[in-house]
């Protein structure tokens, strides 16, 4: 093997890995796993007004199989979004979080949460991925779905919500 070839080889692979490792391209089809053994509900794919693209993600209830959603239960919400434009996209102070109401499908008992990548750039390509836990605190309908803020809004309300019934 030559010299140049074996660099012209290491070179290569170190940027084609640097490049993946940095970019967390915008995947075709890969599903995001999930998040316990006890999934309530999936967002598809979708593509969002605002040019985002939402690669799947799920809604798990984090206990053991058979047990029922009720208060003090943990609900995991997990969810991709890409930017599959060429222009780079920006989230506002509020960020990526889970969009979330209970007994309500108004704007009324607010109960989003885990506000991740606040004025973060998401460059054309790239794509972020969020992980948020909620201990749901009363009996009732919740509803979840994947939120963000961009140019002083936010994005479609109710976006594929995930309903779940919380019990006593």
């Amino acid at each position: 093997m030559s010299k140049k070839f074996l660099i012209f080889t290491i070179l290569f692979a170190f940027l084609f890995f640097s490049i993946d490792v940095m970019a967390q391209p915008c995947p075709s089809t890969k599903l995001l796993p999930r998040c316990s053994p006890i999934m309530l509900g999936a967002f598809p794919f979708d593509n969002s007004p605002d040019g985002l693209k939402l690669m799947g993600g799920n809604v798990c209830h984090v206990s053991k199989a058979g047990v029922p959603v009720k208060v003090g239960s943990k609900i995991c919400v997990r969810f991709r979004l890409c930017n599959p434009t060429n222009q780079p996209i920006t989230f506002d102070s509020n960020g990526v979080f889970v969009g979330a109401r209970w007994n309500s499908t108004t704007d009324a008992n607010n109960r989003d949460f885990g506000h991740q990548y606040r004025n973060y750039v998401l460059q054309p390509g790239q794509s972020i991925i969020l992980n948020a836990e909620i201990t749901v605190n009363a009996p009732g309908t919740w509803r979840f779905w994947p939120a963000y803020h961009i140019n002083g809004h936010y994005g479609p309300f109710r976006w594929h919500e995930v309903v779940v019934n919380v019990s006593q």
